[in-house]
């Protein structure tokens, strides 16, 4: 058995483990406010102090304290979260996992928050969500296997979540949830420890499969062996499979064609980046749905400093509810302004389309005339042509008001490169780097 003070260390890991998972300093606040009362080789009991950050705590963040408490402790820890008056809730109901019963493991994994009804449509992920829909309604009979792309934190990770969660609430069937990583690791222990066929049972008898990041599998020959059949039994059984990725299957380095044939064979549905209105209205449930009180002057603040992710939204709105509670401040834009200071990069300088030309001019190397110009020549049309699909994506400018900062050039011309340029930055892994390496650099 660990000494207190080992144990202590070992709770400061996971406290960091926990803050690196969420890449955002703001669940700091709400870790903090966590007391362990007791930690041995059975059991950690966590306390609280008011039913706020009680309810807070085991609504955000609980299930991730479970898994990584296991993973970095052992399995047999069992967690229970208390309110400092002595009020206990045996929240971990979960038998302890040994061995090789990882389908616990797997299945504890379903992040409960993450549902059909609360998932946010847009224009952006309007597919994605319809298939996500027809999938939870029908598993097995409809667009199987799915396959659901995008970047990061565009609602991936919700939507396959949010299948699982329905098919399991509905229709009671056996759902494993893992991310590829988590697959991979499961693997090779199952490997050292000559279980293959507990690893083999566990994964091929379950009536829905939900793969999350499957791009992490490239190069690794054995588990895509071990995915290929898996698939191959599940489907034969009329199984649903879901895999998400942050690219197309044919621009996953290093996948077997057997494996990108299966991938391939279903539904491919993508989610984009989502406009300033769709991010409002995600700031605007998620508020709601954690009993955050915020107006439509921080939404929109909340919206514009954030180009596309939205786990960047919900940190933000993590940050404001923490501070709000913690100072027992009411939120407003300046107080949401000078909390979100550090963690927001300046914007007393929008980005522009200046910005973008001089952007553009200076990565290609050519003169910011040239992209006014009429000049047709390839080395300027294709520059030009991100440019424009940079103005649109990156600022508030209608089709006209590019054309006009681009030598007045009519609206069609840049509608058509817009949708260029958009269909190159989703099917051209060459073309999606130069344009995230240019915005990175405003």
């Amino acid at each position: 058995m660990l000494m207190i003070g080992e144990r202590m260390k070992t709770w400061e890991t996971i406290k960091q483990t926990l803050i690196n998972f969420y890449n955002d300093s703001s669940v700091d606040p709400w870790l903090n406010t966590l007391n362990v009362i007791s930690f041995d080789n059975n059991s950690l009991i966590i306390s609280v102090p008011d039913q706020f950050s009680y309810d807070w705590i085991k609504n955000h963040f609980l299930n991730d304290i479970i898994r990584v408490v296991r993973d970095i402790d052992g399995n047999g820890i069992e967690v229970s979260l208390i309110l400092e008056d002595g009020n206990t809730d045996e929240i971990n109901n979960i038998e302890p996992v040994k061995g090789n019963q990882f389908i616990d493991k797997v299945e504890a994994e379903l992040r409960e928050k993450y549902s059909l009804e609360n998932f946010v449509e847009g224009e952006c992920n309007k597919f994605a969500f319809a298939a996500a829909q027809a999938v939870a309604k029908g598993p097995g009979h409809t667009y199987n296997p799915l396959f659901i792309y995008g970047g990061v934190g565009l609602g991936k990770t919700h939507l396959v979540n949010a299948i699982g969660n329905h098919i399991k609430k509905e229709y009671k069937l056996y759902v494993i949830y893992v991310s590829a990583e988590a697959f991979v690791n499961d693997l090779v222990h199952h490997l050292k420890t000559n279980k293959m066929d507990s690893f083999r049972e566990t994964y091929r008898n379950c009536d829905v499969l939900l793969i999350d990041d499957i791009e992490f599998i490239s190069n690794k020959e054995k588990t895509q062996e071990e995915i290929f059949h898996t698939f191959n039994k599940l489907y034969e059984e009329k199984k649903q499979i879901v895999f998400t990725s942050d690219r197309l299957p044919k621009e996953i380095p290093g996948i077997e064609e057997r494996l990108r044939s299966r991938f391939e064979m279903g539904l491919i549905a993508d989610i984009q980046a989502p406009d300033v209105e769709t991010k409002v209205a995600i700031v605007k449930k998620k508020a709601e749905q954690n009993n955050i009180d915020i107006d439509d002057d921080i939404a929109f603040f909340l919206a514009y400093n954030t180009l596309s992710n939205i786990r960047e939204l919900e940190g933000y709105l993590t940050r404001l509810s923490a501070y709000a509670y913690l100072t027992k401040t009411k939120l407003n834009i300046n107080v949401a302004k000078e909390v979100l200071a550090s963690v927001i990069k300046k914007k007393d300088k929008w980005v522009t389309i200046e910005d973008i030309q001089k952007a553009i001019s200076l990565y290609f190397k050519i003169k910011v005339s040239d992209l006014n110009s009429q000049k047709r020549m390839r080395y300027i049309a294709y520059p030009r042509q991100i440019a424009m699909y940079l103005a649109r994506t990156l600022t508030n400018a209608s089709f006209p008001e590019i054309g006009t900062q681009f030598g007045n050039k009519d609206h069609s011309t840049v509608i058509h490169s817009v949708n260029k340029i958009d269909n190159l930055y989703k099917t051209d892994q060459s073309v999606k780097d130069v344009i995230e390496k240019i915005k990175k650099g405003l």
